[in-house]
């Protein structure tokens, strides 16, 4: 953990991830280390998930704070997930889409 901030520079770890996966451990371990740390509760990002209206109004709630403290406070953030494959992907796309970019524009910064 301190190597993200002393190396990278990261000053927020976003962490997406559900109930299950620990995420109070990894919030203690950037409070050790003077990182911020939120917590998007996101245990799978499938169907099912996605077309629950309550699961994503609080995924969209959980979205805008997030973007506002990143734009407000100059945030340089890590987002992960559990495996890093469909989470940590999501919620960066619907973060860059949130800026304004078109959807080739957002895939392009991605790559």
């Amino acid at each position: 953990m301190p190597r993200i901030k002393e190396t990278l520079g990261i000053t927020l770890l976003v962490s997406i991830l559900g109930e299950d996966e620990r995420p109070e451990e990894i919030k203690q371990q950037c409070e050790l280390n003077n990182i911020k740390h939120r917590w998007i509760n996101l245990k799978d990002a499938n169907n099912t998930t996605l077309k629950d209206p309550e699961k994503c109004a609080k995924i969209k709630e959980d979205l805008k704070q997030l973007y506002h403290q990143m734009a407000t406070r100059r945030e340089k953030v890590m987002l992960h997930c559990g495996a890093g494959i469909h989470r940590s992907g999501i919620i960066g796309y619907a973060l860059i889409r949130k800026t304004g970019l078109n959807i080739n524009q957002a895939f392009d910064v991605l790559r």
